[in-house]
């Protein structure tokens, strides 16, 4: 049964009692009976305790008049991430930035959350992999070619996942051509007063997944190009 719903049973509750006691009250006065006098002072005692009850009822289920903004946003965002169990860190501030936590997620990805000064009306959620130590000396080996192909398919299959994301290369030279060096995971949500928690959770989630695909991707397109060049 929802909040509503008991509120309304207790209210129609309520009436019925208090109708039924001045009923009540009004048959024993019209009979002259001696009972009206105390029951007089019991109705009014326990139309007394009522109010409160319903007066308390009211003050705690009032919704609060503060509203989520861009000044106390970050507030909230510490209180809900605190309340996920997640380990929270909150960096230094910069020129760029209002704030910015980093969250370790339950798989150990890291996440950036914050505000920043060019786009203050959102939260910016990002989360970076990088290739694989024991991955650097194969895509160093590949050619140009198959670094280049290696490039564009993790490109694909992220855009088909429909992640905000951006590829990170390695520093570009003509010799080695464009290399992969890990990818960039983005999202954001505005700032309003009906931002929740849930909207937080589904982030995260979002960015986890992507940081986790493109891990995946990279591993097995690298597996991939290795194996047909065995073929050849």
């Amino acid at each position: 049964m929802g909040p509503w719903t008991q509120g309304v049973l207790i209210n129609w509750t309520s009436t019925a009692l208090a109708i039924a006691g001045g009923f009540v009250l009004g048959v024993l006065k019209k009979r002259g009976k001696p009972l009206v006098g105390p029951l007089i002072y019991g109705l009014a005692g326990f139309v007394l305790i009522l109010a409160a009850i319903v007066g308390t009822r009211v003050l705690f289920t009032m919704p609060s008049s503060e509203q989520i903004t861009g000044d106390n946003v970050d507030q909230y965002l510490r209180e809900w991430l605190d309340g996920f169990g997640l380990a929270v860190q909150r960096q230094p501030k910069d020129q760029l930035s209002f704030f910015t936590f980093v969250v370790t997620l339950v798989d150990g990805n890291p996440v950036a959350i914050g505000r920043s000064t060019d786009r203050s009306g959102y939260l910016l959620f990002s989360g970076s992999i990088h290739v694989n130590g024991e991955h650097i000396p194969i895509i160093t080996a590949f050619t140009n070619t198959q670094a280049q192909h290696l490039y564009e398919q993790v490109n694909l299959e992220l855009t088909r996942a429909r992640f905000g994301f951006r590829l990170i290369p390695q520093e570009y030279t003509p010799k080695t051509g464009r290399r992969l060096a890990g990818a960039q995971m983005m999202k954001s949500i505005p700032i309003t007063p009906a931002l929740t928690a849930d909207a937080i959770s589904g982030a995260l989630d979002e960015i986890d997944s992507g940081m986790n695909l493109a891990r995946e991707a990279i591993r097995l397109n690298i597996d991939s190009i290795r194996a047909a060049t065995m073929r050849q």
